[in-house]
């Protein structure tokens, strides 16, 4: 073997030892004729056989139209990863490679400058070769103990990482393409490197291989067959990693739309999915410490599992059934959303949202944190701090739920579980068997919960007169299932309370809201109060075991068969209504303090309405027509034989000796047998002219003659009074303005100067002449020169009727006479008899009126504001506080048992809820508005309306199906009139027959237009002088 020192390789020439020797451009060194300080000029292309050892090489670029030097070893033959070195072509000492190397072994110490390339050259043995920028590797690989060092802007195409090889990759240096990064092998990416493989030509890690890096470091088309990733980042969409079998990756992100695949066996550790980024973790795949945020999502298939995860500013984690999440914070606008068999257990804080899931572990829910719709397991302990909130979920048996003072426990079942609520006080109240036990002041917990299999509590204090304890406030409910008893507490306004078969509700005190008492449900032995303003039923198959106090204004509406003891407070307690008598039968509940003056009617018998200063009982579905006569059985029992041969039974303490007047129901101004009637009539006091002056109403009778306006001519006629009629009103307090039967009263000089010429009270219906029309006075009212006048509370009012309907002056403002629409015989009448003959035939509008009635919104709302500004001009104060009004319509869901279901997604106009497994039939529940308040009276429209409801369909993963039942169904609950078009609006709480399977379902409501709705009731700021009634 020789060695030849200095040999040049140029285009077309040899020179060396013999100098000057002159040889082809192509030169082949064959085995033997190792070479020391070789160099190859531009156009030279030298082959190095198999054996041949080079030691210091210099490749040159190219020139001019030579191309750059080349060294071609063992004849570009792929080499041998085993072989001894005297079957390969190698090359060592120092190489300066500024042309194109290609299948040697490097043993030295190799730079490949820009322009240079190495091609399918093996790095070994102590080998080094470093790229700068503009410099290419391509293929081949780095192994046992050599080491590649990539500059920016240097790159690497291919080019295995085989065991004992270390490749860095520098800040702007790339790897790309099909690179296999080998047991013991190492890729060290540094912060602003790129590792780019595609799905046909992947960045593969094996088993015990490492690709470590900085967070800058960017890597796609990545697949990690057991091996490990460290300090990188996976970045842009179209970008993918597949972390396989065993494959590991450390302080990895992925962001930008790029996406992680972690199979079976893998682990993912620390790192961060950002920026839309896609984490999935397959069945059998763990993510350990990582962060998911801004945008990124991480999906847990059935048997994935997660541990430590930070997820916040708007990350997401999609838990599939079956996969576990352990140990999560959720954080600043975070959101776990789970199916409900995926395992949970961990902590959320600061507007972290967890959704569904089943919580089997320990978890903690930190301020302004919310765990919705998830349900802990046996063994599972959920805590819910101050500001945190824990909804739509359930607790079952061996669950554990814990609300400290200021948290939120809302819409959940607590079935055989347990749950402890804290108050503002020091004590633990404790809790046993799903029903809760509440200390002092933690009212604000109980809202919309269902209580399933309970045990009655015994350690509460009951309220006292200011309402502290346990209780229901705003919106607020209470639903009690089958041996759940809630006692000791008070319902605030527009509270609810809803005790289904097997639940109690004991020693309850209504200050308002309401009770439901359903079939099987029961109010304990200590009984409830029914404060003004509040509302009782008791339905059909519920009873009363104790006393119910009623107090006057409250509402107690109560089926036959109740038994217990009704307590009427007051003279003027009209409160209490009995159902199911309509075809005879026995009210087993007791009345006491069933008392008052005497009504001024002289017909014995009960007295069914609010007559005189009496209380009142409504018998609910009879109607006077149908008594036949009242006789009294004994000094407390009245019973009352009806035509069709029933009997009806009350047992009313001291009913004999009170005595009693039986009349027909006029409740809320108006309702007449069930039906509402609007009457038309003037309250005492009122002056009506005549030609000889102005006479009181309450003193007018028949034959008297009236001054009347001939509304074509304009001229004054007299007509005579051919009948008048009074009634006595007791006002519901409880209803809205609108409904509860408050008088109107106009102002002096409210419709102009001295017009009237004196306040005018009026009921709500009574007409004004105005402009050449009728305008019920209802539709002007603005709240400051005519309004409700609340100060009443009961009054008479009368009708005057002239030969003709006419227009007539009532403190000289010009109104109208009776016009008999077929509601006289509910009137009183004193002095001279008049025909009320059944063959007397109403009178309609239409075509009896003396002028029009105009209730057009054209027509009427000019009007309105021209005395509205007429009002504001003269500094009339208003009467009432402006209303707030919103277009927002709350719509939500509840299910047959209590179970309140929010919104999952808005979108344009469709409302998308979730139902749950076995859903039969829900009630769409939304905020209620009548137009004539919301909009103003000028509107026409007293119709109570919800939300206007077009297309609803329901979704799952095998079907959709449209549910047209509001549409087709005239008589549907909850609903209003049919409309001609595809579409109907609610009445607030509308059925909808949907009924779904054993998987969770999409329904989505199409919602045409909501609104305006009041959202809060008008609160009186002044009060006037009352006349005399």
């Amino acid at each position: 073997m020789t060695t030849t020192s200095g040999l040049i390789v140029s285009s077309g020439q040899y020179k060396g030892t013999p100098p000057n020797e002159k040889v082809h451009s192509s030169y082949r060194l064959s085995s033997g004729e190792d070479q020391s300080d070789m160099t190859i000029l531009a156009g030279g292309y030298v082959y190095e056989d198999a054996g041949v050892t080079i030691t210091n090489l210099t490749l040159e670029a190219a020139s001019g139209s030579a191309p750059a030097g080349h060294l071609d070893g063992d004849s570009g033959k792929p080499l041998p990863n085993d072989a001894p070195s005297s079957s390969a072509a190698v090359v060592t000492g120092k190489v300066e490679n500024h042309g194109l190397l290609g299948y040697v072994w490097m043993t030295g110490s190799e730079t490949v400058y820009p322009g240079g390339s190495s091609l399918n050259e093996w790095v070994r043995n102590g080998g080094k070769r470093t790229v700068l920028a503009g410099g290419v590797i391509n293929a081949g690989s780095v192994l046992n103990s050599g080491v590649d060092y990539i500059s920016s802007g240097g790159l690497v195409d291919g080019a295995s990482i085989r065991p004992g090889g270390t490749r860095n990759l520098y800040t702007g240096a790339r790897q790309i393409n099909g690179v296999n990064v080998w047991s013991g092998a190492v890729l060290n990416v540094y912060s602003g490197a790129d590792v780019n493989g595609t799905s046909s030509d992947p960045i593969s890690v094996s088993s015990g291989g490492l690709i470590s890096g900085t967070p800058d470091s960017v890597l796609s088309g990545v697949i990690v067959n057991n091996g490990t990733i460290s300090s990188t980042v996976v970045n842009g969409s179209g970008t993918v990693e597949n972390v396989g079998s065993t494959g590991r990756t450390v302080d990895q992100w992925v962001t930008n739309s790029a996406v992680r695949n972690v199979s079976s066996g893998a682990v993912v550790s620390n790192g961060r999915i950002d920026n839309n980024g896609v984490d999935n973790i397959l069945s059998g795949g763990s993510a350990i410490s990582g962060s998911v945020a801004n945008g990124g999502t991480r999906n847990l298939q059935s048997g994935a599992y997660t541990e430590n995860d930070l997820v916040h500013s708007a990350g997401t984690v999609n838990v599939s059934s079956g996969a576990t999440v352990n140990s999560a914070v959720v954080q600043s606008g975070g959101q776990i959303l789970a199916n409900s068999a995926g395992v949970l257990s961990g902590v959320i804080s600061n507007d972290g949202l967890i959704s569904g899931g089943l919580v089997k572990g320990s978890e903690t829910i930190t301020s302004n944190g919310v765990h919705s719709a998830g349900e802990i397991a046996s063994g599972g302990n959920v805590t819910v701090l101050s500001g945190a909130k824990f909804s739509s979920g359930q607790v079952d048996s061996g669950g554990l739920l814990t609300v400290s003072s200021g948290g939120l426990l809302y819409q959940t079942n607590i079935s055989g579980g347990t749950v402890k609520v804290f108050g503002n006080g020091p004590n633990d109240n404790g809790t046993t068997n799903g029903l809760q036990w509440v200390g002092s002041s933690g009212s604000a917990i109980l809202q919309n919960t269902v209580w399933n299999n309970g045990t009655p509590m015994s350690s509460i204090p009951p309220v006292d007169s200011t309402g502290s304890g346990v209780g229901l406030n705003k919106d607020n409910t209470i639903t009690l299932n089958s041996g759940a008893t809630w006692r000791h507490a008070y319902i605030n306004a527009k509270g609810h309370n809803v005790v289904n078969s097997g639940g109690t509700s004991d020693d309850i005190y209504m200050v308002g809201g309401d009770m439901v008492v359903n079939s099987g449900g029961k109010i304990g032995s200590s009984g409830a109060t029914v404060g003004s303003g509040a509302v009782l039923t008791v339905s059909s198959g519920g009873t009363i075991d104790g006393t119910v106090q009623l107090v006057s204004g409250g509402s107690a509406t109560v089926d036959k068969n109740a038994g217990g003891i009704i307590d009427m407070n007051g003279d003027k307690n009209t409160g209490l209504v009995i159902t199911g008598l309509e075809n005879g039968g026995t009210f087993t509940t007791r009345v006491t303090g069933f008392n008052g003056t005497k009504p001024e009617s002289s017909n014995s018998g009960l007295s069914q309405a609010a007559g005189g200063d009496s209380d009142g009982i409504v018998l609910a579905g009879v109607k006077q027509a149908d008594v036949k006569s009242v006789t009294y059985p004994d000094d407390n029992h009245v019973q009352i034989a009806l035509k069709n041969g029933s009997i009806i039974n009350l047992n009313v303490d001291n009913a004999k000796k009170q005595g009693f007047s039986l009349v027909s129901s006029h409740n809320r101004s108006g309702v007449q047998d069930g039906t509402l009637v609007y009457e038309v009539c003037f309250l005492a006091g009122s002056m009506i002219r005549t030609p000889s002056g102005e006479t009181a109403v309450e003193e007018m009778k028949i034959g008297d003659v009236v001054q009347t306006l001939d509304a074509v001519s304009g001229t004054m006629v007299s007509k005579t009074v051919t009948w008048v009629g009074h009634k006595h009103a007791d006002v519901d307090v409880t209803a809205s303005d609108e409904d509860a039967g408050y008088p109107v009263r106009v102002l002096k000089d409210a419709l102009g100067e001295n017009v009237p010429s004196q306040d005018l009270l009026i009921t709500a219906e009574h007409s004004l002449f105005v402009e050449g029309r009728f305008v019920p006075v209802r539709m002007l009212v603005n709240g400051r020169s005519i309004f409700y006048d609340r100060s009443f509370v009961s009054y008479d009012y009368y009708h005057v009727e002239t030969e003709e309907h006419s227009v007539i002056w009532a403190n000289n403002a010009p109104t109208e006479s009776y016009l008999d629409t077929g509601n006289r015989r509910s009137f009183a009448q004193s002095g001279q008899v008049v025909d009320l003959s059944a063959g007397a035939s109403a009178k309609s509008w239409a075509s009896d009126a003396a002028v029009p009635l105009e209730v057009s919104r054209a027509f009427v709302e000019p009007v309105y504001h021209r005395l509205m500004a007429r009002a504001i001009e003269a500094g009339v104060a208003a009467q009432t506080a402006d209303r707030q009004v919103t277009h927002e319509h709350n719509l939500h869901l509840v299910t047959k048992d209590g179970q309140v279901l929010k919104a999952v997604r808005h979108s344009h106009d469709r409302v998308v809820f979730s139902l749950p497994p076995q859903t039969d039939g829900i009630r769409l529940v939304s905020r209620v508005g009548r137009p004539s308040v919301a909009v103003g009276p000028f509107v026409d429209d007293r119709r109570d309306l919800g939300v206007l409801i077009g297309e609803m369909v329901v979704l799952n993963a095998q079907s959709r199906h449209e549910v047209g039942a509001h549409l087709e169904q005239a008589d549907l609950s909850g609903w209003d009139v049919q409309e001609s078009s595809p579409c109907r609006w609610t009445q607030g709480n509308a059925y909808v027959p949907v009924k779904t399977g054993k998987d969770f379902s999409l329904f989505s409501v199409q919602v045409l237009a909501a609104g305006p709705y009041v959202l809060e009731e008008d609160a009186s700021v002044s009060s006037v002088a009352s006349i005399s009634a």
